[in-house]
């Protein structure tokens, strides 16, 4: 079975229309490669199981397993997928790592699942500055991009691309480390410079 899930609402498989915009709007800063539940399970008077999934932001598929056993040792399985959906959508690509001195292209894509064209504005910010702003005609899809040198002296670098049609916004951030020149990296028991 799959599930698609806008903001926290389950919706149809089919994909949506402009009347799905309605439904929020967000900040996604979590981008974890895994979902996370507490295992108290709760049992309504049918024996049946339910519990709450809180899945990281990242606009994926996410394939579940679950094993369950009662206190007869009575065990049963379930498998599913669940996909995290947005009729629209903003995305931000980075480098994994910056070292000072790297001159880095920091691109944002802006995505439209519908069969409708929106007006929408666009803005990149790297530590709340913002670098571009932009207005376009959203029919599938398109792609900001800024140059920029990474600075001397920063353990990190933030960036945010935001997405805005009327009241609906979508935004990622993301933050990536910036490492001085000759950082020894720990693999295992072999360092490496």
């Amino acid at each position: 079975a799959t599930s698609y899930y806008v903001d926290g609402v389950r919706v149809s498989a089919s994909v949506p229309g402009a009347e799905l915009l309605l439904s929020g709007s967000g900040l996604r800063t979590e981008f974890r490669d895994y979902g996370f539940w507490v295992t108290d399970l709760i049992t309504d008077n049918k024996g049946e199981a339910y519990f709450q999934v809180t899945f990281p932001d990242d606009i994926t598929q996410w394939k579940t397993f679950v094993l369950g056993m009662d206190d007869r040792k009575r065990a049963g399985a379930w498998y599913g997928e669940t996909a995290a959906f947005k009729p629209v959508l903003a995305q931000l690509y980075l480098p994994r790592f910056l070292l000072p001195g790297d001159q880095i292209d920091l691109v944002g894509s802006s995505v439209n699942y519908t069969n409708d064209t929106f007006q929408i504005s666009t803005q990149l910010e790297v530590e709340g500055v913002s670098l571009l702003k932009e207005k376009h005609q959203l029919v599938d899809g398109i792609t900001d991009e800024v140059s920029y040198t990474a600075l001397e002296g920063r353990d990190s670098l933030t960036a945010k691309y935001t997405l805005q049609i009327d009241n609906y916004q979508d935004s990622e951030e993301r933050s990536i480390p910036s490492f001085k020149v000759g950082t020894e990296e720990n693999i295992g028991a072999f360092h490496r410079l």
